[in-house]
């Protein structure tokens, strides 16, 4: 059945020229994304009104009909259709939508479980848009040492010079959808040398990228939200005569490439960069926790010892005259697998990483409660926090219950008292969160925040959105100060661009 319905895409991509149709998506990105009207041209779509077509194409959508396009549009002969035209657009978005409808099968064990995680991984992301505070947190990662040295030897370019590259090659595909590579970026401090090796991690040629996608590809329930292998070499090249001409049809792709996909690039690097990336996370996280109001503290628990064991503890402790929240910081991130869920093994299996992080901290948290170490809770409650640097979007009932069957069962094989989950509750969240609760923490109090997430209303939602509903507007970013380290990282792109440009005018 799978095999009929896909054929109809097929026949159906194979009608579109594959350059034009590559412009065609970044003017309807722009328009979906960064609601920039779409230019001359492309009047038909215009017809059925600017709005009107951003409450009918999602990012998510884009995604796909990239996908789908670089795998079958045609690239020679006299193309049929075009994504410039509703009947275009619509027809090819509408096979894409019956094939999904059609792969996905009811009785599969576990399947509207996994359909909803699947549905938070494909979308999610998709809102959590470029920022400064963003951008410069990555940054401000990137440059402690020793994990600066590590990034260097790797990649050949220094973080300051990367991050002056990605955000003049992002800032250029958000004004055009193709690029030189061969374009001189020495106006930003940047040789040849080192934009050469940085265009090669993210360009690839339409043919490899087809052969990727082909060997990727699951004609199954999970079709829909395999993922793009478009997203590692977000940059496509048509003519392999001329590898320097490139376009990048969805720049958002890009965005996330080029920091949150920087780990893919250093990973398995000699000289000790696991480390070195977990020693840098946790100071970024005491960052953000010590741009704290005066009425919160801030420490790192001392290294203890039970039984001559030694003991590191929790990462953080942080606490007010209300509250005490133990905090654990954890770099890894949940997996391909894990996101596609082909199977309820393969999110179970990413989740039980989760599980272990939670319980690690409750074996540190009772050992503080015992004494092991001088704290004092004052009679004051405390809460358990995983930390991590990406977000993991628990979002699914599938993800939420997974996490506390496992988190229980590892309590139990642990030998530690289970009243512990009721007595100092748990969240997962990502270090943006943290950001956001200092926000909220910061006009109101540690407890408030923390317990405000037990409420009923909020059972099963992420932390995130928990934030968003109960203290929506409240902003940190600007205390900690990471929104200074993107603009102190753009003065120098622009300043670079000025300097070219007086010089061309010169002439």
């Amino acid at each position: 059945m799978g095999y009929v319905h896909y054929g109809s895409i097929k026949s159906i991509a194979k009608q579109f020229d594959l350059e034009a149709s590559l412009l065609d998506i970044w003017h309807i990105s722009q328009l979906v994304s960064e609601e920039r009207r779409l230019p001359y041209g492309y009047a038909d779509l215009e017809q059925r009104g600017h709005f009107a077509l951003r409450q009918w194409v999602f990012p998510h959508h884009l995604d796909l009909l990239l996908r789908e396009l670089v795998l079958h549009g045609c690239r020679s002969g006299r193309p049929k259709m075009s994504l410039a035209t509703w009947s275009g657009l619509a027809k090819i978005l509408k096979s894409i939508s019956q094939f999904a409808d059609a792969m996905f099968d009811p009785d599969e064990p576990d399947a509207v479980r996994l359909m909803l995680h699947r549905i938070g991984h494909q979308q999610v992301p998709s809102f959590d848009v470029l920022s400064k505070s963003k951008v410069g947190r990555y940054l401000s990662l990137y440059r402690s040492e020793p994990l600066a040295r590590i990034f260097e030897s790797k990649l050949g370019i220094n973080v300051e010079n990367y991050f002056a590259l990605a955000f003049a090659v992002l800032a250029g595909f958000m004004r055009a959808p193709n690029l030189n590579t061969a374009t001189n970026f020495e106006a930003v401090g940047v040789s040849v040398e080192e934009s050469q090796p940085f265009f090669a991690r993210l360009v690839t040629h339409v043919d490899e990228a087809r052969q990727r996608l082909f060997k990727a590809q699951s004609l199954t329930s999970s079709w829909e939200y395999t993922l793009n292998a478009v997203h590692s070499r977000p940059i496509l090249n048509v003519d392999g005569s001329h590898p320097e001409r490139v376009y990048c049809p969805i720049p958002s792709l890009l965005e996330r490439r080029l920091f949150s996909g920087l780990f893919f690039d250093l990973v398995g690097s000699d000289g000790g960069f696991v480390n070195a990336y977990g020693a840098a996370f946790d100071c970024l996280v005491g960052r953000i926790l010590e741009a704290g109001n005066p009425g919160c503290s801030v420490r790192k628990p001392p290294e203890y010892y039970v039984k001559k064991s030694r003991k590191d503890g929790s990462d953080w402790l942080l606490f007010d005259d209300t509250a005490h929240v133990f905090i654990e910081c954890k770099t890894k991130r949940m997996t391909a697998s894990g996101k596609v869920a082909a199977s309820l093994a393969d999110v179970r299996g990413q989740i039980q990483f989760l599980a272990d992080a939670v319980v690690q901290n409750y074996r540190n948290i009772a050992d503080a409660l015992v004494g092991c170490w001088p704290f004092e809770d004052g009679g004051l409650p405390s809460y358990s926090a995983v930390v991590t640097l990406e977000d993991w979007v628990i979002f699914s009932p599938v993800a939420s219950s997974l996490l506390n069957e496992l988190v229980t069962d590892g309590m139990r094989r642990g030998g530690l008292p289970e009243d512990l989950l009721v007595r100092v509750p748990y969240a997962v969240m990502s270090v943006s969160d943290l950001e956001a609760a200092m926000g909220a923490i910061n006009s109101n109090s540690v407890d408030a925040v923390f317990r405000g997430r037990l409420a009923s209303r909020y059972s099963g939602w992420m932390f995130s959105s928990y934030l968003n509903d109960k203290y929506s507007g409240t902003r940190w970013s600007a205390r900690v100060g990471f929104d200074k380290d993107f603009d102190r990282a753009v003065e120098r792109v622009l300043a670079g661009a000025d300097r070219a440009l007086r010089k061309g005018q010169g002439k």
